[in-house]
């Protein structure tokens, strides 16, 4: 059944065959009334634009819509009611107007009395990313290196001035400045990290803070809206921000030491570009420091080896100077580690003979280097003391002493 309605107007239909009876309500649309969508997506090359009539039109007289910017393709006709405009050069973050003049008229002959406007914004640019550096002991130093991954290409230099850092209760501001190309060389294997599988040339950003943070610090890496795409002229309309924690004050694990040596075990990686100048001793052991005195048998080791013993009841003191390139980061606090040697020990004492006579000669083998002047004078004591002792020290050359 075909029934002729004006334009504007409601009607009720029954169909009086069939069972059960349909009834319904018709509604005709106006004329003006075009519904217009547009389809596109990131990544892929091809996009278009549909328009769909509510009337059977007549394409056939040239009567496509106009779009600008301008973009090259070609109109195609699905029926008489549905057109659409495919291009391969749809830009991102570009807003396009899809125009229909009025006066354009349908088969019916019922013409368009108002001009008709559509806009349509491709995808803007957006924040996939940001990856903050950290050392292989997966720490965050205190001054990272950042890589921000787009959607879209963009200008470094344009995008620097929307990246602020900050951090503590008050979040005063912290600027960003960008890498340059040795430091981009250095970090390297953090941009490829950044950019993954779905990471493009020409679409990240690799910068740092310009200054330090405090150690064990809360840190927010705030990038604002409004950062200008390379690809069109629509800015970016969301705020985005990345927060991390800097590693925690430089500490000591484990300190170990030894008659003639120490190590050192840090709770973070040691620097590979260690300057062992940095690192002081107190008092001095002579022959006087040098750097092969100092070793990194491991990342988080630092250990010092003497080629004498050391002295014994001794304290020390090992410093790390605040500022000193140590560790992963710039030392913000200067390190002080005391130690002392071990408190001399009798290792053997026994006579030189078969017996103690009345002249004799006792051994006494001490597991440091003693003065024997001292010990005769104040250390060693005999009992019963009902006559005073006579002692003497025997150099070891003696012909008292045979072998």
């Amino acid at each position: 059944v075909r029934i002729f309605l004006k334009y504007g107007e409601f009607s009720n239909f029954q169909i009086l065959q069939g069972a059960p009876p349909v009834e319904g309500m018709l509604t005709t649309l106006d004329t003006k009334s075009i519904d217009i969508y547009a389809v596109t997506k990131l990544g892929i090359s091809a996009s278009e634009f549909r328009l769909n009539f509510n009337q059977p039109m007549d394409f056939t007289l040239g009567n496509f819509p106009e779009i600008s910017p301008n973009i090259s393709g070609k109109w195609k006709i699905v029926d008489d009611y549905t057109i659409f405009f495919e291009t391969l050069e749809m830009q991102l973050s570009t807003r396009y107007r899809i125009s229909v003049k009025k006066g354009i008229s349908s088969k019916f002959r019922v013409p368009l009395e108002e001009d008709f406007e559509f806009f349509y914004s491709t995808l803007r640019l957006q924040i996939l990313r940001t990856v903050v550096g950290r050392t292989r002991d997966r720490l965050k130093p205190i001054r990272p290196v950042c890589v921000t991954l787009f959607s879209q290409k963009i200008s470094p230099e344009a995008v620097i001035p929307h990246i602020k850092f900050s951090s503590g209760i008050l979040g005063k501001k912290v600027d960003a400045v960008l890498l340059n190309e040795g430091e981009l060389h250095e970090n390297s294997l953090l941009i490829n990290l950044a950019l993954g599988v779905d990471g493009k040339d020409q679409q990240w950003v690799a910068y740092y803070p310009t200054k330090s943070f405090s150690h064990d610090s809360n840190v927010s890496i705030q990038i604002s809206a409004g950062i200008p795409s390379a690809e069109g002229p629509l800015l970016s309309e969301i705020e985005t921000k990345e927060n991390f924690s800097t590693f925690p004050v430089p500490a000591v694990d484990v300190f170990n030491f030894d008659k003639n040596s120490f190590s050192i075990h840090f709770n973070q990686p040691i620097v590979d570009e260690l300057e062992f100048s940095n690192v002081k001793l107190r008092p001095e052991i002579r022959p006087a420091l040098t750097g092969g005195l100092w070793k990194v048998p491991t990342r988080h080791c630092l250990s010092y080896h003497h080629p004498e013993t050391f002295p014994g009841s001794t304290k020390f003191q090992v410093e790390i100077p605040e500022g000193s390139q140590l560790l992963s980061d710039v030392v913000s606090k200067k390190i002080v580690l005391e130690m002392v040697t071990p408190t001399i020990k009798i290792l053997q004492w026994e006579p030189i003979g078969e017996f103690i006579a009345v002249d004799e000669i006792i051994s006494i083998t001490f597991d440091q280097r003693v003065k024997p002047e001292a010990i005769l004078r104040s250390s060693l004591k005999v009992t019963p003391n009902k006559e005073p002792w006579e002692m003497e020290i025997v150099p070891s050359n003696s012909e008292k002493i045979a072998g």
